[in-house]
Order: structure tokens, then C-alpha cells, then sequence
């Protein structure tokens, strides 16, 4: 019912509402952005939650290059509307490619070649779940090899 509905949801385990990865655009030069979506009937809190990355795919299994919060700015507190999107844009994108209020956040992590991969965790940097990953982490043999 209404009254039971969380004022702002904070993704809990097993509910099947777990944020993924939507949507990757990857155009030439620095016109790159992945989308995160939120199935949830409720605000997702994304204080609990992190975006992991390596450029030329990972080398070490688990381990990550790079660890960004969703709430870059200390004290502030970021959230996906329910059933909501949240966008994150190479911070040199063209306007011409996707008009940059469209942008949640920006990154210059975004240089995809066709190796690299970008993880959604759930967690902490030093302990964390995968949610969802575009591109292959840790395999044997990468398109650059």
C-alpha cells in the first residue's frame, strides 16, 4: 500500500528492483555515456553505491582501475526517481550528441576503445556486489591482445 512505500528506497537485497545498466552510447572521439535505470516504484538512494571502471579491460580478477561515487561532493546525496534514469557523460561530450542537462554526471574515466568495462556496484570501495557490468572484466583474452 501507500503508507508502506519507503520515502526514499535504498535497494534492498532480493527484491528484484536492482538498478542496471540501460542504455551505453559510444560515438566517436569523447561522445560516450552510460545510463542507469531504476526499477523500483521508489527514489533509489545511491549513497550505497558506486561505478567501477578499467580502460583495456581488467587485469587482476576483482580488481578494479577506478572506484567513483554516484555523489562526487562531499555531504550531498544523490537519487534516480522512481523508475528513473541517471545518465553518466564524458565531461568533453559534443551537444550536438546528447544535450549535456541530460548528463547526471560527468566523468573523464569515459574513453571506451571496445575493451574497456564499466561495473555497477552495490557497496562500498572495499566491499562491494556486482549489479551489472558492460564489457568482459578478466578475460583471458582481450580484443587489444
Amino acid at each position: 500500500t501507500t503508507e508502506d512505500a519507503p520515502e526514499v528506497y535504498y535497494g534492498f537485497d532480493d527484491d528484484g528492483y536492482s538498478p542496471f545498466f540501460s542504455m551505453l552510447g559510444e560515438g566517436s572521439s569523447y561522445n560516450k555515456f552510460v545510463e542507469i535505470y531504476n526499477p523500483s516504484p521508489w527514489p533509489l538512494d545511491l549513497n550505497n553505491y558506486g561505478w567501477l571502471y578499467c580502460s583495456n579491460g581488467c587485469d587482476t580478477e576483482g580488481t578494479y582501475e577506478t572506484w567513483k561515487n554516484f555523489n562526487p561532493d562531499a555531504g550531498s546525496s544523490t537519487t534516480i526517481d522512481a523508475y528513473g534514469y541517471y545518465v553518466i557523460c564524458n565531461g568533453q561530450i559534443d551537444d550536438d550528441v546528447i544535450i549535456t542537462d541530460f548528463c547526471d554526471q560527468t566523468t573523464s574515466f569515459f574513453g571506451f576503445t571496445g575493451d574497456d568495462v564499466i561495473a555497477l556496484a552495490k557497496g562500498s570501495e572495499g566491499d562491494y556486489e556486482i549489479l551489472d557490468t558492460i564489457g568482459e572484466a578478466f578475460s583471458a583474452t582481450r580484443p587489444s591482445d
